[in-house]
């Protein structure tokens, strides 16, 4: 069973039409909404381009760096094996001299 059904009157529409009108953007509501959107929109773009530079500065200078440990490498390598060559040669002058 269902329960009577209220019948609407212009004096209910009015007032509910008066409420609505109450709640709805305005034209110069939406336009400043859009302004407001519009200088985020550009205040972001700014903020992630900045972002962006940063990035990619801080992936350059890991390249730089992960070069720069690359050539440490070898220059290291190239000294270390420089001095086991030199061991050598003076732990076989000492070989010499303990034989003489």
């Amino acid at each position: 069973m269902r329960g009577k059904k209220k019948k609407i009157t212009n004096k209910d529409l009015m007032e509910f039409m008066a409420g609505m009108k109450e709640k709805m953007a305005t034209k110069e509501d939406i336009a400043r909404l859009d302004a407001k959107i519009d200088s985020a929109e550009g205040r972001l773009t700014i903020r992630l381009d900045f972002i962006t530079k940063e990035v990619a500065d801080i992936k350059e200078r890991l390249d730089k760096l992960a070069k720069r440990t690359k050539d440490d490498d070898r220059v290291l390598f190239t000294e270390i094996e420089r001095l086991k060559k030199r061991v050598k040669e003076l732990e076989q002058t000492v070989a010499i001299m303990r034989k003489s």
